[in-house]
């Protein structure tokens, strides 16, 4: 299998071993939010709480878009590596700044890896990444505990928090469309559920929505 060039084995010896460690740690990071979801969906079905039969999707909510700029801009990036091309960085990070830069997008990576973690486990049963109706009627619950107290989107804030750490520690543009995407298309699917949930539980939302801000902290 060739993929820009370049044979799938070279592929994956470039990506685990050609590139900075920063970058792996990188991978990393990525690694443990997807086994982690994965991990949750499981335990879903251990507890009888599989999503099969008791909820269908409403709407499709664009949930590839953490990960297909994400891949895009990787590959990208493989290929710069591959072929020895040097596209500039960023103008303020000056070679003094490149590790403080980096502390600081590792501090972003773990901080939104436990924030994103933390509002998964917040939502249990009712997590998804589309909009969902439930079976019965009615027996979704506003959930207002825990991470979404401090916020209406930890979820997604803990994913834009990766996404610029990912941008940080990479320090080439490269990267850049990774958090632009993210945003342009995060800020839809906030507004998609919003929207659904405004109707859902009429009032109750909109009292709610009125006291905490969008994302956690930042209010």
């Amino acid at each position: 299998m060739n993929i820009f060039g370049l044979d799938l084995l070279e592929l994956v010896k470039l990506l685990y071993t050609s590139v900075p460690i920063e970058i792996r740690f990188v991978y990393t990071f990525w690694i443990l939010l997807g086994g982690l979801y994965l991990y949750s969906d499981y335990y879903e079905k251990l507890q009888g709480l599989s999503k099969k039969g008791k909820r269908k999707t409403l709407k499709w909510n664009l949930p590839l878009v953490i990960w297909l700029p994400g891949i895009a801009c990787l590959l990208a990036y493989l290929y710069t590596e591959a072929n020895g091309i040097r596209l500039p960085v960023i103008p303020v990070f000056l070679t003094s700044l490149v590790r403080l830069v980096a502390v600081i997008g590792y501090l972003l990576l773990a901080l939104g890896l436990w924030i994103a973690c933390w509002g998964r486990a917040s939502l249990n049963s009712y997590w998804g990444s589309n909009i969902y109706v439930y079976d019965p009627p009615g027996s979704e619950k506003l959930q207002t505990q825990f991470a979404y107290n401090r916020g209406r989107h930890p979820i997604y804030f803990g994913q834009m928090l990766m996404v610029f750490g990912t941008f940080f520690v990479s320090n080439s543009f490269v990267w850049l469309p990774f958090p632009l995407l993210f945003v342009i298309i995060t800020s839809f699917r906030i507004h998609n559920e919003e929207e659904h949930l405004k109707k859902q539980f009429n009032g109750e939302y909109e009292k709610w929505r009125d006291s905490k801000p969008i994302f956690p902290f930042l209010g």
